[in-house]
């Protein structure tokens, strides 16, 4: 008799247990279900280094200097742009969070997109244009400061050269923003004036970066984005955080 009470007590107990054990918590759930629907890639690090510019660090700011092709690595080396006495991580210039909202704005989710525009999206959020070696905190701070740009608000407390560093890479983030734009109208997808451009620059002023009615720092010079000339340095500056030093 006491075994055959004993036994189905164990059984239900060990099942219990089982089950328990396969089911992750809610919290478990939720990450990731939020990886899952990512449209970062798992190597994207390794574009980073070929980004056609390339910016310095150091106490008194940020600069941004272009890259002659001849001097990028060569890929498949290990011949890497690195950065002096900081660890670097590899920045998402137009933040992969920054798509997110901007879809989830227009009543859109990356997993439910067809999947040639995933692709395409996938291809330009994690290109080398769009990616970039910075030292790790200024990455994490980036990160926190589009968060806090996303809800309308800036950081309380801001550090100086993460903004330099943003306001720089501006001309880069709006260029790849341009290329979501071009994308998804061609998929049927017209967000008219609520474009990616928009969500993008609405972040910067939120942050603090730039200031509502400032001329975009892509019109300020008449060199591209490809030219080798388009140098920029933002120490000494004046005006808002992100300003680069007047000639």
């Amino acid at each position: 008799m006491r075994w055959s009470l004993i036994l189905p007590t164990t059984v239900f107990v060990l099942s219990t247990l089982s089950f328990a054990l396969v089911i992750p918590s809610s919290s478990e759930s939720v990450y990731l279900e939020k990886r899952a629907k990512g449209a970062k890639t798992s190597n994207y690090r390794k574009q980073a280094p070929y980004h056609p510019y390339l910016y310095k660090f150091d106490q008194s700011g940020v600069t941004r200097e272009k890259i002659k092709n001849e001097d990028l690595p060569v890929l498949g080396k290990k011949q890497l742009i690195r950065i002096p006495n900081k660890k670097e991580d590899a920045d998402h210039i137009f933040e992969h969070q920054m798509l997110m909202n901007h879809l989830d704005k227009h009543g859109l989710k990356y997993e439910n997109l067809d999947g040639k525009l995933q692709n395409k999206v996938k291809k330009i959020l994690n290109s080398r244009h769009n990616l970039v070696l910075v030292p790790a905190s200024h990455n994490r701070r980036k990160g926190q400061l589009v968060k806090q740009g996303s809800k309308g608000k800036a950081l309380k407390n801001p550090n100086e050269v993460t903004d330099q560093y943003a306001y720089l890479s501006y001309k880069s983030a709006r260029k790849v923003a341009k290329k979501f734009d071009r994308t998804f109208k061609k998929h049927g997808y017209d967000f008219k004036e609520e474009t990616f451009g928009k969500t993008l620059r609405d972040t910067m002023n939120n942050a603090k970066i730039m200031n509502p009615g400032d001329p975009s720092p892509e019109t300020s010079s008449n060199s591209g984005e490809g030219s080798s000339s388009d140098n920029e340095s933002s120490k000494a500056s004046s005006g808002h955080p992100g300003s680069p030093a007047k000639p």
